[in-house]
């Protein structure tokens, strides 16, 4: 969707969602999706992708894209009915999420918890409230913030950002947010609401030593069909620069670049610097559409 197509009220939070025991009346999930789930109150986004499944006594909300390497050709909802069916009870389930990419959160509840976890990387990210319970939780701290009467922390601006030439640059360590009651779940943990805690469950044993070339034969597997769920269900974007990463990353786009734009944000002066000419000669070796842009100073 195209920005002149979109109100700037949809653009606000997009793809976002919100949790609350308590219903919530604001302007800005006012107008967004809702449903009911085991005591909380889901606010919903109406371009954030969601299922809901029920199966051997769990009660489960996928919410946003998961896509599993071994059935390419799934949706959200298939993905989610696969790994119940192959999941015994709610740590079965965690484990069926080993596999998955993607950017997604997932609610679970079973008949002894209630939790929350995210994908492997973080991309969704979940914010929880810590000073009460049952707690708030959703993918913007600011919205958690808002809704729990938050205010941005002076100790967190006077020992943190203040050792930044730029602090509106900074990234915040750990589980830390800009406000003291707000915290970030941070990746291979689980979020368990009965009593708020945090919970590591990933890596659950014992490494394997894996040879070179077994080892890079598996990831590059994996990686591939990966890929190939993607561009199943999406069409690509990719920031190319002359670097290492977004080489290799266009490297396994090749076989989908009917379906793949790429982008470069060239800060030299003259746009002929290495952040700009090795781009533009790989966009047009590959003949990719490419955008050139110019960062600014504003948002």
């Amino acid at each position: 969707m195209l920005r002149d197509e979109m109100n700037d009220e949809r653009l606000l939070f997009r793809r976002k969602f919100l949790a609350a025991p308590k219903a919530i009346d604001h302007e800005i999930v006012n107008q967004w999706d809702k449903a009911d789930w085991n005591g909380y109150h889901l606010y919903i986004h109406p371009d954030l992708a969601r299922a809901f499944a029920k199966a051997k006594g769990l009660d489960v909300v996928l919410l946003g894209y998961a896509l599993d390497p071994d059935n390419p050709g799934f949706s959200n909802a298939d993905v989610l009915n696969h790994a119940l069916s192959n999941a015994a009870d709610a740590n079965a389930l965690v484990e069926q999420t080993h596999r998955w990419c993607g950017r997604w959160a997932l609610l679970v509840k079973s008949a002894e918890r209630k939790f929350v976890l995210n994908d492997a990387t973080g991309q969704m990210q979940i914010f929880y409230s810590t000073g009460q319970s049952p707690t708030v939780f959703g993918s913007s701290e600011h919205l958690v913030a808002r809704v729990i009467g938050a205010e941005l922390s002076e100790r967190i601006g006077r020992e943190f950002t203040t050792r930044f030439h730029q602090p509106e640059l900074i990234w915040w360590p750990g589980d830390a947010t800009p406000y003291d009651d707000v915290r970030c779940l941070v990746p291979n943990h689980l979020l368990e609401l009965s009593n708020n805690k945090p919970k590591h469950f990933w890596p659950d044993r014992k490494k394997e030593n894996c040879k070179r070339v077994e080892n890079f034969s598996f990831v590059h597997d994996l990686l591939q069909r990966h890929f190939e769920c993607f561009f199943r269900r999406f069409n690509g974007a990719l920031a190319l620069t002359g670097g290492l990463d977004s080489r290799l990353m266009l490297s396994f786009c090749r076989p989908f670049l009917h379906d793949l734009i790429a982008y470069t944000f060239d800060r030299t002066e003259a746009g002929e610097g290495s952040d700009a000419a090795l781009p533009v000669a790989l966009a047009r070796e590959f003949r990719l559409d490419h955008f050139l842009w110019k960062p600014e100073n504003r948002i």
